[in-house]
């Protein structure tokens, strides 16, 4: 017996001294990855997503020990992957404080989305307005901080292939611990206590819905039976969407600067919906639902209102000034535009360049008038234009010769803005006067089409510029009402009214209920004309069977989010 205690003893022993010069450099690792846990941890904590940095420590814990198996790896393997470990960690790191310092919220899996539809050209437009040295300095505060004991993990390792024979016990010992938690609480949960972990599978997950969408939509649409449009031909349908277009800017929905000159002189004329939101504060995910049957619900997407408007007999165009990309990598909103009869990309740029030209949306004009005049007035005519409208970048969405406002915006006063500030308030209220000037000409190119004519305009999402002095540009987490609060504005041409007697009134009578757009389709075809099989009058905003629905952003619902 005392033969065999000394042989077990005398091997533990042996794995003990073979472990000794492991040590080391695996805590300093460890250390490396906890710094950026720290800092992730002050971070959710600091945007009221965890209560207690301390607790967060503890559950990232299993996901960072198990991160370490790969760097006890012997010779350069091991080395190389602990140094990509550092950067992985420490970029997510950065990017999650860059977030966080941008936009109060840390970084979440729908960005991945954002960032797999955005060019070149559109990052660095971002970088000029939202980039400054305190965005910069968090971005490489986790490098900084994690680099010195990288390097002295690094130093720290074993130089010989042979001192790596005990890895085998720590390596154990991780995995007992960590399979120990995931047999009790299963093994996603252990990756997702850790924020990296829970962004990755968010990531996998928002990566599925998203091919699922686009496999309803690209190879497997399902139209609604029995559409039918009402009789009479030569119905125009003009559907204009902004971005980025936030109303509390607009003169006409009681801004204290008239941005919206052209519009508040028709005031008595238009349809001006005072309770509209967004779905999401991101073009894809908005449009996603507004141009299909999709909504927060989750009813499918089936079809697009492109493929209504041609079931229904409509000749369907698109006229954009957004950029296009190709067939199959192209931005979802794309995909959805090209199933139209004629399709119209005017930003002829560099693909992803950084040298390319800036188009205004004034581009859209001569277009419009071209296809009105081509196409006879007796044929029923969907048009869609998809303006540039406000986005980041503000100073490239207006002329020169179109500017306005230089001087301090209305609520200046109330924060201590700064000169960039204000300049971007200032460059965000021209380009929302000049989409107001060229809506009016867009409605005075209409009323010279003497036909049933309905001109409809909304923004695919808002945008925060500042007004609770220090957040600005449109991230979901951040559940700001300026990123979700739109313009829905209707007008209609006397023949359209005359067709419909009464309708403009009732219609008015409608405009303060309160609607999201991913049900747009339903008023959409309303204005066509056309009606089917399982139309829902309860989410039509036009309709007199519209029953009010919870709004839900990011998972919240908007009006207890914002009670006023």
């Amino acid at each position: 017996m005392s033969d065999t205690y000394r042989k077990v003893k005398s091997k533990i022993s042996a794995s003990v001294k073979q472990i000794g010069p492991i040590i080391p450099f695996l805590l300093l690792m460890f250390a490396c990855l906890e710094i950026m846990a720290i800092i992730n941890g002050y971070i959710l904590y600091s945007t009221n997503t965890t209560t207690y940095i301390l607790k967060y420590l503890r559950r990232e814990a299993y996901l960072s020990m198990l991160l370490l198996l790969p760097a006890m790896i012997p010779s350069w393997p091991g080395k190389l992957y602990s140094v990509f470990l550092y950067l992985l960690v420490a970029t997510f790191t950065g990017a999650n404080w860059v977030h966080a310092t941008l936009y109060n919220a840390p970084i979440m899996s729908y960005l991945v989305n954002v960032a797999q539809e955005t060019n070149a050209a559109e990052v660095w437009e971002f970088t000029q307005q939202f980039i400054g040295a305190n965005v910069i300095l968090h971005a490489l505060v986790p490098f900084i901080a994690g680099a010195p004991f990288l390097v002295l993990s690094l130093k720290k390792r074993p130089r010989s292939p042979r001192k790596f024979k005990g890895a085998w016990l720590p390596a154990l010992i991780i995995l007992a611990i960590v399979g120990s938690r995931s047999l009790s609480k299963g093994f996603q949960e252990v990756l997702q206590l850790n924020y990296l972990g829970d962004f990755v599978v968010s990531c996998k997950n928002e990566y599925i819905e998203k091919q699922k969408f686009l496999a309803e939509i690209n190879l497997e649409r399902r139209l609604p039976t029995g559409i039918r449009k009402e009789t009479g031909a030569g119905r125009l349908i003009v559907f204009v969407i902004g971005e980025s277009s936030g109303r509390n800017h607009y003169g006409v929905y009681g801004y204290a600067r008239n941005t919206t000159p052209c519009l508040s002189a028709r005031e008595e004329e238009l349809l001006i919906f005072s309770n509209v939101i967004s779905p999401h504060s991101h073009t894809v995910s908005a449009l996603q639902k507004a141009l299909t049957f999709a909504n927060h619900e989750g009813d499918e997407p089936g079809c697009t209102v492109i493929d209504m408007f041609k079931g229904a007999g409509y000749h369907t165009i698109v006229i954009s000034n957004q950029r296009q990309w190709g067939i199959h990598d192209s931005p979802t909103s794309s995909r959805i535009m090209m199933q139209a009869d004629e399709v119209f990309f005017l930003t002829k740029t560099n693909f992803d360049g950084f040298y390319s030209p800036i188009v205004y949306d004034g581009v859209v004009i001569e277009p419009l008038r071209r296809n009105l005049a081509t196409h006879s007035s007796t044929k029923d005519l969907a048009i869609i234009i998809h303006l540039m409208g406000s986005h980041a970048g503000y100073s490239n969405r207006y002329p020169a010769d179109r500017a306005r406002f230089n001087d301090s915006p209305p609520y200046a006063e109330n924060f201590s803005l700064g000169k960039k500030e204000i300049e971007g308030i200032n460059h965000y209220d021209n380009s929302v006067a000049y989409t107001d000037f060229l809506l009016e000409q867009i409605i005075l190119m209409l009323e010279e089409e003497k036909r049933p004519a309905a001109f409809l305009y909304f923004s695919d999402h808002g945008e925060a510029v500042y007004e609770d002095g220090y957040t600005t540009g449109h991230t979901e987490a951040a559940k700001s009402r300026y990123m979700f609060e739109i313009p829905f504005i209707i007008w209609l041409s006397d023949e359209f009214k005359k067709a419909h007697p009464g309708i403009f009134k009732e219609w008015k009578n409608y405009t303060a209920r309160p609607w999201q757009t991913d049900d747009l389709i339903y008023p959409l075809m309303t204005l066509a004309g056309i009606s089917f099989d399982d139309y829902k009058a309860n989410k039509d905003i036009l309709s007199e069977g519209f029953i009010p629905e919870k709004r839900i952003i990011n998972g919240t619902d908007y009006d207890l989010l914002f009670p006023e």
